[in-house]
């Protein structure tokens, strides 16, 4: 069986599209000034569509860590909790034991 080559095949992916844009810009019906113009407005829109995105991604994962955070902290507040009872009730044994042998 043959493995694929992903790095090869995403190479070859890119120059296709690469070429299939210069030919189309090569043969476009507009003018070169309109072209950039289409291109650069389209980069533009896309870029904040990006920017938003990951922006909104950046804020949820910054509220996934804070509500993390507050798990742990609630799970080592209720740890030591417990840690204190166990600690307490081995002592009040222990003087339990002591006293009455």
């Amino acid at each position: 069986m043959t493995r694929m080559k992903w790095p090869e095949t995403i190479t070859g992916v890119v120059i296709g599209l690469g070429l299939g844009v210069a030919i189309g810009v090569l043969f476009a019906p507009q003018s070169g000034d309109e072209t950039r113009d289409y291109l650069v407005g389209t980069a533009k829109d896309r870029l904040k569509d990006t920017t938003g995105r990951l922006t909104k991604t950046f804020n949820t994962g910054r509220q996934f860590v804070r509500q993390a955070q507050d798990t742990v902290q609630q799970a080592e507040g209720q740890l030591k909790e417990q840690i204190d009872e166990v600690v307490g009730e081995g002592e009040r044994a222990y003087r339990e034991a002591k006293n009455a042998g």
